[in-house]
């Protein structure tokens, strides 16, 4: 995703060349599961759903890499790799299975991990594959985001903006204004509890005062999302990774 954004801004066939060679390696290494489908190997040797650590991350770069070279073996990689991972999807919890290798299931709801990811990684791709299904998906993370309110740390990776870009990204691609408004009252949320107890939550185990400046699980990373939530027009969603 990072080398497609970069040729997105400066064309460069070497570029390309380079996200061609990634893709190619993630053709190569998917293998066959339990369900017929393949799919990857992706953290600590488990087959995951999910944006940073699993399939629908992978399934949304080769969605923009898809878009660069229009060879058609990766969308039949990517309608593949939906199919396994929604056949992970559990209705009565309302998400999808974080691994189906663990043992007991485990839910996420978190843009790096479960419902709200997987939403935006579907949303992301939806201008090269839009079909019924993908609908579904993104609606059934939109409900599960929504239900599951601000809880945690504050931080975009794991934490309350990351939901916040969710809801954000999806209000302004499906022009559904009551999503940007869910987006800038779960901001305010954060802002308000930050003012009441003196500080972000950055860490559940670590005193307040403990800072952390990065983008991911820190305060730069609020505050880009807080300016983004203000101002959607002028600021990409680095989440999507515009």
């Amino acid at each position: 995703m990072g080398l497609t954004a970069l040729c997105e801004e400066y064309p460069d066939r070497e570029i390309l060349e380079r996200a061609i060679a990634c893709g190619e390696h993630l053709l190569e290494t998917r293998t066959e599961n339990e369900t017929g489908h393949r799919a990857w190997v992706t953290d600590e040797g488990l087959r995951t759903t999910g944006y940073s650590h699993g399939t629908a991350g992978i399934v949304y770069a080769l969605l923009r890499l898809y878009e660069h070279t229009r060879d058609a073996r990766l969308l039949e990689t990517v309608k593949e790799a939906i199919a396994y991972e929604d056949t992970l999807y559990s209705p009565e919890n309302r998400n999808w299975v974080d691994s189906a290798e663990q043992g007991e299931p485990v839910y996420s709801w978190q843009w790096c991990r479960g419902a709200p990811g997987i939403g935006l990684a579907r949303l992301g791709g939806l201008a090269v594959l839009d079909t019924e299904q993908v609908h579904t998906d993104i609606e059934l993370s939109l409900q599960a985001t929504l239900e599951f309110g601000v809880q945690g740390v504050d931080y975009p990776c794991c934490g309350n903006m990351g939901t916040a870009e969710v809801l954000l990204a999806s209000g302004r691609r499906l022009s559904r204004p009551e999503l940007e408004e869910a987006a800038r009252e779960r901001a305010w949320r954060v802002v308000s509890r930050a003012e009441r107890t003196n500080g972000f939550v950055l860490h559940p185990m670590l005193p307040k005062q403990v800072h952390n400046p990065s983008f991911f699980q820190g305060t730069a990373g609020i505050g880009y999302e807080l300016l983004r939530i203000a101002r959607p027009d002028l600021l990409p969603s680095v989440l999507l990774w515009e």
